[in-house]
């Protein structure tokens, strides 16, 4: 099977699961607030230019622009680093469960979760999406759309991150003070 169906195949799933464990009606809402600070409008951006880019790259490939020396070897790395990205995905959408909304909100009942991956990790369903889109990257075999789905996302997750931690920072206080000094934000041991 050629390796860029396979890359959609995944990103099909990778999408369906989205959609089907987000819990409730705010979790799954598009309507961002001033919380957001467009960091969820960037991320569709960033979703739908590495769309794009992935739907290009038999085109570049075919023509040798960008295509990694090494092919299958590389191919099996991205599509190694897409399913243990979709793994950490899935898991912290589970253990976050009604909280895991797709723009930045918190609510009522908000509290700070530090169960599952959240014990060592701040973020670790954005480290999942990055794993499994960098991993994507990979498996076109195309390094041109890798480096272009690195910077890009980088970039997006960065904004997000910030944004993130500055509405939790002002909804909890001391308490998400201490957990972040507890965990990582991003990548364990590292960042």
């Amino acid at each position: 099977m050629d390796s860029i169906i396979v890359v959609w195949l995944l990103i099909i799933v990778y999408f369906a699961a989205d959609f089907g464990l987000r819990k409730g009606e705010k979790a799954r809402s598009f309507e961002a607030g001033k919380r957001d600070q467009k960091t969820s409008f960037l991320l569709s951006l960033t979703h739908g230019a590495m769309l794009l880019a992935i739907l290009l790259c038999p085109i570049l490939n075919s023509y040798h622009i960008g295509q990694i020396d090494n092919l299958p070897v590389v191919q099996w790395i991205g599509f190694g680093m897409m399913i243990v990205g979709f793994v950490i995905r899935t898991w912290a959408m589970l253990v976050l469960g009604q909280f895991y909304t797709r723009t930045l909100q918190t609510t009522e009942d908000q509290q700070i979760v530090e169960q599952g991956p959240y014990r060592l990790i701040r973020h670790p369903g954005y480290l999942g999406s990055l794993s499994f889109w960098l991993g994507a990257g990979l498996a076109t075999g195309n390094w041109m759309v890798t480096i272009g789905i690195t910077i890009v996302l980088g970039l997006a997750y960065r904004s997000r991150i910030q944004a993130e931690e500055t509405m939790l920072f002002t909804t909890f206080g001391q308490a998400y003070q201490e957990y972040s000094r507890r965990t990582w934000r991003l990548i364990p041991f590292v960042f």
